[in-house]
């Protein structure tokens, strides 16, 4: 049998994930991105109660600073389209609205 700490090693290595995530040095060097399905349940109820879905958040995050700096909202399946409507929020001149 192997040593205890043998055991360990062998797997930390082979079942330990990544020791340390995306490194950035200067804020916009790397960003990244995610799509996720959104924990809320959309109901139209103009006409009648309608679920309508849960809806596909897609973020872009700066990995220097940890905020977010474009984003899309959708009902739709993830997708390049949306992939690339994020980028173009995280791109554009923000407008204030108040």
């Amino acid at each position: 049998a192997l040593p205890r700490e043998r055991v360990f090693a062998l797997r930390d290595r082979r079942f330990g994930g990544v020791k340390r995530g995306a490194r950035a040095t200067r804020p916009l060097e790397r960003i990244i991105m995610d799509h996720t399905i959104v924990d809320v349940v959309a109901v139209d109820d103009r006409a009648r109660p309608l679920f309508v879905g849960r809806p596909t958040l897609t973020v872009l995050i700066d990995v220097f600073s940890r905020c977010v700096i474009g984003f899309f909202l959708s009902f739709e399946p993830p997708s390049y389209a949306q992939a690339a409507i994020a980028l173009r929020h995280a791109i554009l001149p923000k407008v204030r609205l108040g």
